[in-house]
């Protein structure tokens, strides 16, 4: 049965809200010309970058957290029409308004672009439609599993990731060569520790919020260090990309989600501006 979680609240607005000032400082760099410029900015535009990861995660959550290892039959027409609609939607406007095309074969180039290729903000859409396909593909399968060793071999292959695309020279095959580019942001394979994440923590909520107080420590020292190792490899050069597809990010959001998780066994009440914003955090 479907049921309303406080920290969902929580996670949905300050995602949203976090989305929106990412952007506008970006928007306010090229403006100005000050690209590079203003490293204070930068690092706190860095560590928001755990929103988008947050809105895919949420959706796993939710879904396993309402229907566990099941999902009704309307589920994927709902979805679609949900999801799929704003979508298609958003990126007409987008390749319209935004690249501004001189010809209609100008504008479906671009339309193909923000739709198939990853070159618009809604390529999120994309990765949560891919966690419903993998939810009711091995869902039952991933119940059965031990969810500290998946949860941890999951944002180990997901750091694998984008360090491979992030270190290694892009390859000259064509089809190696697409990993690389913006349409391996489209791929699950770099969001997969949201993924197994979500599934988890929606499955096992209840025994999760039960014991969370016990890890406080843990985890507010897990949180401090990963956020000190994003900083550190931002400010010395070891990754100068402010973007969710860093190294890095896979371990530094699942200890904010986990952080999240502990803020709401600790503090149960959610102000009426927060449900709010998190209500029309899509829109």
């Amino acid at each position: 049965m479907k049921t309303y979680t406080s920290v969902i609240f929580w996670m949905r607005a300050l995602a949203c809200l976090s989305i929106v000032l990412i952007h506008a400082i970006t928007t306010t760099f090229i403006q100005s010309d000050n690209i590079g410029k203003g490293t204070l900015i930068r690092v706190i535009q860095l560590l928001l970058m755990f929103s988008t990861p947050l809105f895919v995660f949420i959706s796993e959550f939710l879904l396993a957290k309402n229907y566990h290892t099941s999902i009704k039959k309307s589920f994927f027409k709902d979805k679609l029409l949900f999801l799929g609609i704003p979508y298609v939607c958003i990126n007409i406007g987008i390749s319209y308004f935004y690249f501004k095309p001189k010809t209609f074969t100008e504008f479906l180039g671009f339309l193909e672009s923000t739709m198939f290729h990853g070159a618009a903000v809604t390529y999120f859409i994309v990765i949560i439609l891919q966690f419903y396909i993998l939810h009711f593909l091995f869902s039952k399968y991933l119940v059965n599993r031990n969810p500290i060793l998946m949860v941890l071999f999951s944002v180990l292959f997901a750091t694998v990731y984008w360090g491979i695309r992030q270190f290694i020279p892009q390859p000259e095959s064509p089809i190696l060569a697409w990993f690389w580019d913006r349409e391996g942001w489209m791929l699950f394979l770099g969001w997969l520790s949201y993924f197994i994440l979500g599934f988890y923590t929606g499955i096992y909520y209840e025994k999760l919020m039960a014991n969370i107080k016990k890890y406080t420590w843990p985890i507010l020292l897990g949180t401090l260090l990963s956020t000190a190792f994003l900083i550190f490899n931002y400010v010395s050069g070891v990754s100068t990309w402010v973007e969710s597809k860093r190294f890095d990010i896979p371990i530094y959001v699942t200890m904010i989600i986990l952080l999240f998780f502990l803020f709401s066994a600790y503090f149960k009440y959610v102000p009426k501006f927060i449900i709010f914003i998190s209500n029309y955090s899509f829109c």
